[in-house]
């Protein structure tokens, strides 16, 4: 009595399909394409063909991502920079390690990013006024710190409102929960 291998039916060499990568140039870039053999004559269900126009699409939208992230990047440096300045390290590390809040691509982030900006600018004004109070006190100018404080204050007052921009909604997912009606 034989037994029949399990792959009896299969033809040997097996013939699996092959992934080319094709560099694909469109008018922003040149992108990686991942597509099947074309010819290989089943579908591979695998194998994801991402259309060159979307691939181009994918990088700049992340080119513009990191634009709209560079002043929440600065104003939280410059937090840091004033709190190691004051000595105060526990809050400048606070400050700095904040900056890698901007990889995290959840709503909490951002509106933890937001919050951390608003009292920041706080501080910077609490420090502009104590350093234009003791100024003015022992006679010397205060004009120029109070443009260049004042500045950075609003500087990073108006750091939060880049997260009201389309493409920075999309990317920390405000939104992405639907309501019961939404779905229907």
């Amino acid at each position: 009595m034989s037994r029949a291998a399990p792959f009896a039916a299969v033809s040997w060499p097996l013939r699996l399909p092959v992934i080319r990568r094709v560099f694909v140039r469109n008018s922003h870039s040149r992108s990686l394409v991942v597509q099947p053999d074309p010819s290989f004559n089943i579908d591979v269900p695998y194998a994801r063909a991402v259309p060159a126009q979307r691939a181009g699409k994918i990088q700049a939208f992340g080119a513009m991502i990191i634009l709209y992230l560079i002043p929440p990047v600065i104003g939280f440096l410059l937090l840091a920079a004033h709190f190691f300045r004051s000595e105060n390290l526990l809050v400048a590390l606070v400050c700095f390690l904040a900056v890698f809040l901007v990889f995290v691509r959840r709503p909490w982030a951002a509106y933890t990013i937001q919050v951390c900006l608003l009292l920041g600018s706080v501080e910077w004004l609490r420090s502009t006024i104590s350093l234009i109070l003791s100024r003015s006190a022992s006679g010397e100018p205060f004009l120029r710190l109070a443009i260049i404080l004042g500045s950075v204050t609003l500087f990073t007052a108006l750091s939060p409102l880049v997260f009201r921009a389309s493409k920075l909604r999309d990317h920390f997912r405000f939104g992405s929960v639907s309501t019961p009606k939404e779905q229907q």
